[in-house]
């Protein structure tokens, strides 16, 4: 077969991953992160620039919290696990994207994502994240 050279490759492990235990989660959370890290090393073409690992962190659970109020139970676990996720990112430097902080910040567009979102939900999400994320790993790779 033809060999494959992506320029990025953006993954999540979020909350269906998440459903069994927090020792689980870590478990497969970190044999996916180390993976990844061989394959963006073997994946580059001789002189290459290496591929770029980008996470993105799990968004909210039920359409996002409300200012002033308690964070839901299943938001709860949803943080935890991004929690996790961001450590075991940190440990491998991969950059880590904050969906549910994004989220946060994104108000009425997003309160329909219960979890997933509808149009403006996602164009919300695209344009204040997902995009500048994909950009910035692709500038960090030019300069290799």
């Amino acid at each position: 077969g033809r060999a494959v050279h992506p320029d990025l490759i953006m993954f999540n492990f979020g909350l269906h991953d998440g459903s069994d235990t927090n020792a689980s989660y870590l478990a497969g959370i970190t044999a996916i992160a180390d993976e990844l890290v061989d394959v963006a090393k073997v994946a580059k073409p001789v002189g290459a620039a290496r591929t770029q690992l980008v996470y993105f962190a799990t968004t909210h659970s039920d359409g996002g919290a409300v200012p002033g109020e308690p964070v839901s139970a299943s938001n709860k676990r949803v943080l935890e696990l991004n929690a996790i996720a961001a450590r075991v990112m940190a440990q491998r430097a991969i950059p880590v994207v904050d969906l549910f902080k994004t989220m946060d910040e994104c108000g009425a567009p997003c309160a329909a994502c219960k979890p997933h979102c509808d149009a403006a939900g996602y164009e919300y999400l695209v344009a204040h994240a997902i995009v500048p994320a994909i950009e910035k790993a692709l500038r960090a790779r030019a300069r290799e």
